[in-house]
């Protein structure tokens, strides 16, 4: 059986490409309007199917036989089905090597078209969807989720952008740069003394953090525990005090959340792969 899928981009006629959620549609939407005009939230070529059943369990599935239509970098594509699948996927991603500076910029270049399309200047979507490689002063860019591909290297060095709203578990084990509005700022001490903290994003469905742990403040570009708490407490002032929404972007690999069946982190291991409000770690620190 296909997996269960929880959205998908629908591309209609005449209209503007959109993402849905499985729960806001029902079977005589879908066999009027949207059969065959559904395809995957990753940007890939499959086209998606809905499927509602007695119980009212609704959800979407991958087409019979367009499996691999998926791209090696979505949690959809045909080898990533099961444990053994799941390691895979972690493994395309472990081999996509890019170096901090490189993130820190795409980070940067992602945030000023999200940022744009926040205030409400819409940025048009580009034709192919979000496959569309980025090019410098290129405006044209899918807001929900957009693959960056490095210059050099077009196989091994893509950064996939994604709407937090729109990350669920099926995209555990992926490196993932992922942005939205922020909620809240949490953080303590755990039972051997390091330190944690989680930036929750406002979302509709899917509980999506940004998780920091001791990797975070114990690399070349931190400067320890005290330095890593002055951070957190200056983003908490900024969500706290906030005159206008908090957007963060962060990259790094999509873990399960420990206290909660649901629910996922964007575990960043360095300051060089998050940005708040386009301000580095470094311009946040001197807030205080």
């Amino acid at each position: 059986m296909s997996k269960k899928i929880m959205f998908a981009t629908a591309k209609l006629k005449g209209e503007k490409e959109r993402n849905i959620y499985c729960k806001d549609l029902d079977r005589e939407d879908y066999d009027s309007k949207y059969k065959n005009h559904l395809t995957c939230i990753n940007g890939c070529k499959a086209k998606i199917k809905f499927t509602q059943r007695k119980n009212n369990i609704k959800f979407f599935s991958t087409w019979n036989k367009e499996g691999k239509l998926h791209d090696k970098g979505c949690p959809y594509y045909v080898e990533y089905k099961g444990s053994k699948g799941r390691e895979k996927l972690n493994a395309y991603y472990k081999n996509i090597e890019l170096d901090d500076e490189t993130i820190f910029n795409r980070l940067k270049n992602q945030y000023y078209k999200i940022n744009k399309s926040y205030e409400g200047n819409e940025l048009p979507s580009p034709q192919q969807g979000s496959r569309k490689v980025e090019q410098r002063g290129e405006n044209n860019v899918d807001t929900f989720i957009d693959l960056d591909e490095g210059e050099k290297n077009y196989n091994s060095s893509n950064i996939r952008h994604k709407d937090a709203n729109f990350v669920t578990q099926d995209d555990l084990g992926s490196r993932l740069s992922v942005y939205g509005k922020l909620h809240s700022v949490e953080n303590g001490v755990n039972k051997d003394g390091t330190r944690y903290a989680y930036l929750n994003f406002k979302t509709e469905n899917t509980s999506v953090n940004i998780l920091f742990s001791e990797a975070f403040y114990s690399n070349e570009y931190a400067n320890g525990i005290n330095e890593f708490e002055r951070f957190i407490e200056n983003i908490k002032e900024l969500v706290k005090n906030k005159e206008k929404d908090v957007i963060a972007i962060a990259y790094g690999e999509i873990t399960k959340k420990k206290k909660r069946n649901t629910g996922v982190n964007v575990s960043v291991t360095n300051p060089k792969r998050i940005l708040i409000n386009n301000m580095s770690y470094k311009k946040i620190l001197t807030l205080s």
